[in-house]
């Protein structure tokens, strides 16, 4: 029953983010919702990487291939509740993002400071759910098209965030999600393209 009504207060949240009538702090507030209750449900108080980027993830490169490490670890946890639930939040809230009510609703999900809020939103989740999540590969490749998306963004903090998703990927081991995708050779010139200094140490490592 509690995972039930959960899921339909989850459900009824993501609808109402991309509903037309909606203000902008409103819709940033449920993204912040959505991630507190993940981290409550994996039994992780605090996740490490802020937007602002102060604890950067880092990419480094092996070979020809490059990957994302971080300077923490996802804490052990007693039992997290929400890798079996990730799917109820991720998966309908990027396709929700996909598909907004109408175009106010389009207008306000497409300004930079509700994609940035968006893609850390992912983010969080997706640390959340952890390596134990039996459908991370799948999470994993939702989050990613945004993500990209987001690293040629104009803002720089949407491009922060963006970095920020694929940090995530890799930690709860989706390594293998992040090279089947048509993103090395952007992230590989990303660190000589980019303007911002905290954008390429994220990059770069």
């Amino acid at each position: 029953v509690a995972d039930s009504s959960r899921r339909n207060a989850v459900q009824n949240l993501i609808a109402e983010f991309g509903s037309e009538d909606l203000p902008l702090p409103s819709r940033r507030m449920i993204l912040d919702a959505l991630g507190t209750a993940s981290r409550e449900l994996s039994g992780c108080q605090e996740l490490p990487v802020e937007r602002s980027g102060a604890s950067k993830p880092a990419l480094g490169t092996v070979g020809k291939t490059r990957r994302f490490t971080s300077a923490t670890q996802i804490p052990p946890s007693t039992t997290n509740r929400f890798a079996s639930e990730a799917r109820h939040f991720i998966l309908p809230l990027v396709a929700r993002w996909r598909q907004p009510a109408g175009s106010a609703a389009a207008w306000a999900l497409g300004e930079a400071s509700t994609v940035a809020e968006f893609l850390h939103s992912l983010g969080v989740m997706l640390e959340s759910a952890g390596r134990a999540c039996p459908d991370k590969d799948q999470l994993a490749r939702d989050c990613s098209e945004p993500a990209m998306e987001g690293l040629s963004h104009t803002e720089l903090l949407v491009r922060r965030c963006s970095l920020f998703v694929l940090s995530r990927m890799v930690l709860i081991g989706c390594e293998e999600v992040l090279l089947e995708l048509p993103i090395l050779m952007q992230l590989e010139a990303f660190p000589f393209v980019e303007s911002d200094d905290t954008c390429r140490r994220m990059a770069a490592g």
